[in-house]
């Protein structure tokens, strides 16, 4: 019954892939499911429950997340991360994950939630979505939020370092992002767990903001996929 963070999101995102640090590209280049990679094909969800992390072209069947929200506190089969609802902002997807030995936790095998999303501050989202239009981007990353345009655009004000001040430079620009335009990728993040057609990688919104995400199909259910990121 509770949606993600941005913490959350990135936590996710770095488990479903390990970074190494390439010093001629300044990218962070992550590998999927133990496979070096640039990632084409790293990711992936669809719009029903939820799924396991890492990222590979594995066609093992996976295990699917419960098509209801589980209980907090409910035994679970093990490994999984699962989303629920129709937000356009993954980061707002109600998330369950499944506490297991093979993440390094102590407790039982059970359903645990994570934190809720923060909503944009009032007044902030324009009324139409505001593509290339200037905007005054939010300093704090706590309250910094995307605005969500239905049925399927999502637009932020991002935050760049000022170079000469602390803080944002204020000289930026609303930036919106459309459906992924790839063939079989849901107009809308799907949901983790749910059932999709193999190897298909889908990026929602900007993953490196921390409310995006990459999915990826593997096993015919969606997962988070990995994404590169600028140093």
């Amino acid at each position: 019954m509770i949606a993600m963070n941005r913490s959350t999101v990135w936590a996710i995102q770095r488990r479903a892939a390990a970074v190494v640090i390439a010093l001629t590209s300044g990218v962070v280049p992550l590998t999927c499911g133990g496979h070096s990679s640039n990632c084409e094909n790293c990711g992936a969800p669809n719009s029903d429950g939820g799924g396991a992390g890492g990222s590979d072209t594995s066609s093992e069947p996976g295990v699917r997340c419960p098509m209801a929200e589980p209980q907090e506190g409910a035994p679970c089969p093990g490994r999984l991360d699962c989303t629920y609802g129709d937000s356009l902002r993954p980061d707002c997807r109600r998330m369950f994950v499944c506490q297991d030995g093979s993440r390094g936790e102590t407790t039982p095998t059970v359903w645990s939630s994570r934190p809720s999303c923060r909503p944009p501050p009032p007044d902030f989202c324009p009324i139409n979505p505001p593509a290339s239009e200037r905007c005054v981007p939010i300093a704090d990353p706590n309250e910094r939020a995307p605005c969500e345009y239905p049925p399927d655009v999502v637009c932020s004000c991002p935050c760049h370092l000022s170079p000469s001040a602390p803080g944002c430079d204020l000289n930026q620009k609303w930036k919106c992002y459309d459906p992924p335009a790839e063939p079989g990728c849901p107009p809308s993040v799907p949901n983790l767990g749910s059932s999709c057609t193999q190897g298909i990688r889908c990026e929602y919104g900007d993953p490196c903001e921390g409310w995006g995400m990459v999915t990826f199909c593997r096993g015919g259910l969606w997962e988070v996929g990995a994404a590169s990121c600028p140093l």
